[in-house]
């Protein structure tokens, strides 16, 4: 299958960007004159959407639950959607009109995110194309994409979401001193409303303390929290330390959003779109920040990285992502401060700020990942059945010289199986089709791997192996496993160029299927278990969707 990717745009894709442009542009045309408050309704909007999982918004006319119907396109629209209102604002020097939600409004904002999701989501459809995953057609005023059901990374992303809903049941929830209920109650007296719609609230330590350590706990679900190791350095600080900032930024948010819940029991008739969304001065929530410890001179780079502003909202809509920025610009003198970045994902904006600051800093800490995943290795194939050493491996060939390096060697004392082993730890990719085909490229490299391990094992059995490599274990005349055992994906939709003399799998799939492997012989059964995964996930059904636009209409085909 050829992968070289095409620098033309599909008539398709072609078609959906003009009808794109033209939504946005009738949207500012709806708000000419006004562009500043169209801004913020878009964004309530989204951290309506955001906080419907956390609210009870049942009787809430600012929100109301049937226009929450759609809110993955609303999501994935967010950045299109704001765009044009963003670019409308940059320097402003006004203040903030401030009003409560007009309900017919807000509905206008969030049917205009979800055209603006469904726009982009089928753009970013047609786009696969280009790699040749995808195949669109146009025929009159009929648009049709078909694509294949991503079987193999939903195998992975399947994996993921079981370990998290694992990891989420064994995790005990942060509880402070005396319970929630005896905070809550506190903070009841503290909420009250300016005038009869908007929110105050005072705070104290304690409260903010509970926060920051709920926003941990929250945080321990996502995986970027895990990019780097804790001691890892970047800049004048650990990565650690860096988490810490955003666990004080996202407590706050978790702090404002039990405010807004306390505050809607006292007064159900305040409307939660009104109250979730906030504002404030720039110099204010710079002084926050250096009051988090963040040095004076580092105060305006990071306010930029984590304010989302028409100068980097390009990133976001390329990748298909929704910006997780804690702040969005409102001119020279305010931002707003939402929810929906930090709860979608706290970590990513300042994260990717740290990687292009520090890049230098950055490549080093990557290093640590190896020891770290070769550590993780060993929570699953535990001691005293399997061994795994501390240290890789160089394979060397008849003459001595070095053949190749193994991350990890992987051995079963009590059966003999031996697994060979490559680690792959990429960052995570999202929805961006570049950062998709990257890390495929990166991790198809590993093809050389296997072909000179492949040589190096030759007729080897396990027991020659291990021997060969200073281990004992049983005596075994089966040959070695060979895994390329990657953090995230290990295979790509329409991949057809890996090296099948090895396995490749994630590491979620290890730590998902593992309990299933047969007790005789886990290593030897593994690779079989994944195939049985993936094979789970080939037998979802394909689905077909018909999207209507202005002036045409798109038929999403999804094959099984």
């Amino acid at each position: 299958m050829n992968r070289e990717t095409r620098q033309a745009e599909s008539n398709v894709e072609e078609m959906l960007a003009v009808e794109l442009a033209d939504l946005q542009a009738r949207a500012m045309q709806v708000w000419a004159g006004r562009e500043a408050e169209g801004l913020i309704v878009i964004v309530r909007a989204l951290d309506a959407v955001a906080l419907a999982s956390k609210s009870d918004v049942d009787d809430d006319k600012t929100i109301s639950i049937e226009r929450l119907n759609g809110s993955h396109f609303v999501r994935i629209g967010a950045a299109s959607a704001l765009k044009p209102f963003l670019a409308a604002v940059k320097g402003r020097q006004d203040g903030v009109p401030w009003h409560p939600i007009n309900p017919e409004v807000m509905g206008q904002a969030f049917h205009y995110l979800r055209v603006c999701g469904q726009i982009t989501h089928l753009i970013r459809m047609a786009r696969l194309e280009n790699y040749g995953i995808a195949k669109t057609t146009v025929s009159g005023g009929e648009a049709e994409i078909e694509v294949p059901h991503s079987v193999s990374e939903m195998a992975t992303q399947f994996a993921m979401a079981h370990v998290r809903l694992r990891a989420r049941e064994e995790t005990k929830p942060f509880v402070p001193k005396g319970g929630w209920s005896r905070l809550r109650h506190r903070m009841r007296k503290y909420v009250d409303s300016v005038d009869g719609w908007f929110i105050r609230y005072d705070n104290d330590r304690e409260v903010g303390a509970a926060f920051q350590s709920a926003a941990i706990n929250y945080g321990a679900e996502f995986y970027e929290s895990e990019a780097l190791m804790d001691d890892a350095r970047i800049g004048d600080r650990t990565f650690g330390e860096w988490k810490q900032a955003v666990h004080q930024a996202l407590g706050r948010i978790l702090c404002h959003i039990e405010f807004c819940k306390l505050l809607r029991f006292k007064a159900p008739h305040i409307g939660l779109g009104n109250i979730t969304t906030i504002f404030a001065r720039r110099e204010d929530v710079e002084g926050v920040w250096v009051q988090a410890g963040l040095p004076p001179e580092q105060v305006e780079p990071t306010m930029n990285a984590l304010t989302l502003s028409i100068d980097n909202i390009d990133e976001w809509e390329r990748s298909f992502e929704l910006p997780c920025h804690f702040y969005v610009d409102f001119g020279r003198y305010f931002v707003l401060l939402p929810s929906f970045g930090a709860l979608a994902n706290p970590y990513v904006t300042l994260f990717r700020h740290l990687r292009s600051e520090y890049r230098p800093d950055w490549d080093r800490s990557v290093d640590q990942r190896e020891a770290a995943f070769r550590s993780d290795l060993s929570t699953v194939f535990k001691a005293p059945r399997f061994h795994i050493p501390s240290n890789g491996f160089k394979l060397r060939r008849d003459d001595g010289s070095v053949s190749t390096d193994l991350d990890a060697v992987i051995v079963d004392i009590k059966t003999g199986s031996v697994a060979l082993v490559q680690l792959k730890w990429h960052d995570l990719f999202g929805h961006s089709l570049s950062e998709r085909e990257s890390r495929r490229r990166n991790l198809l490299q590993a093809n050389r791997w296997v072909e000179r391990v492949s040589d190096w094992v030759g007729a080897r059995s396990c027991s020659d192996v291990a021997r060969q490599l200073g281990m004992a274990c049983q005596p075994s005349d089966a040959p070695p496993m060979i895994f390329v055992i990657t953090r995230y994906a290990a295979r790509f939709t329409g991949e057809l160029d890996q090296d099948q003399r090895a396995t490749w799998l994630s590491w979620f799939e290890i730590v998902h299927l593992f309990s299933s492997c047969s007790p005789e012989d886990p290593i030897r059964d593994l690779p079989a278990q994944v195939r049985k995964h993936e094979d789970s996930a080939r037998a979802h059904d394909g689905y077909s969707a018909k999207f209507h636009f202005s002036s045409f209409a798109v038929t999403l085909n999804v094959r099984p």
